[in-house]
């Protein structure tokens, strides 16, 4: 086999690996931990590949952490008729307060970019995330760049590390799931035994 590119696919996911911010993670991690603890409810959002993760981190949230967690996505018609009647840029952070509660506590943040203000890119994150300060929401996020509105205007930023420019894309959505399973099966979190 002579595949250069499968060759260094696979050493920048091995690079990645090696230079996640450990102690980030450790902080969602009680921060999940101590929402679980207390019946304080979290909300995920995500768009795109993002928006898949997210569904997925909050089923396991749910089923294997008794988190009570929320995907802001998951509910089609609700979405949809937020972007209809007040545009795709406020829909998560309208949703957000039509729904939140006294005891909601965190908003976990799945991007790649983490949104963009000046390029227009991601708004309906940026917003959420404004919302959520607004309302004194802890926010979690789990981005592929360093630079992008999430990771500045998060509490806490786990940012997958830039190995390469061409494949951010591919590495910060593959690495979000990689993230939340190390999170829910933290043993701080995890409450029963999965079936594998």
């Amino acid at each position: 086999m002579d595949d250069s590119y499968l060759t260094d696919y696979f050493k920048d996911i091995e690079k990645i690996a090696q230079r996640l911010d450990l102690e980030e993670i450790e902080k969602a991690v009680d921060a999940l931990s101590f929402a679980a603890n207390n019946r304080y409810g979290v909300k995920v959002i995500g768009l795109g590949g993002s928006a898949a993760n997210a569904s997925h981190f909050v089923t396991d949230l749910r089923k294997l952490c008794g988190v009570r967690a929320e995907c802001l996505t998951d509910n089609i018609g609700e979405f949809t008729a937020w972007a209809n009647d007040a545009g795709f840029d406020n829909v998560f952070a309208n949703i957000f307060r039509s729904n939140i509660r006294d005891d909601d506590t965190i908003l976990v943040v799945l991007s790649v970019g983490g949104g963009d203000v000046d390029r227009g890119v991601s708004v309906a994150l940026i917003k959420a995330i404004e919302t959520a300060k607004q309302c004194g929401q802890t926010v979690i996020s789990i981005v592929g760049r360093s630079q992008g509105y999430a990771t500045k205007n998060s509490d806490i930023s786990i940012i997958v590390p830039e190995i390469n420019p061409g494949y951010i894309t591919p590495y910060a959505e593959s690495f979000q799931s990689v993230i939340c399973h190390a999170i829910v099966f933290h043993p701080k979190m995890l409450m029963g035994k999965p079936t594998w």
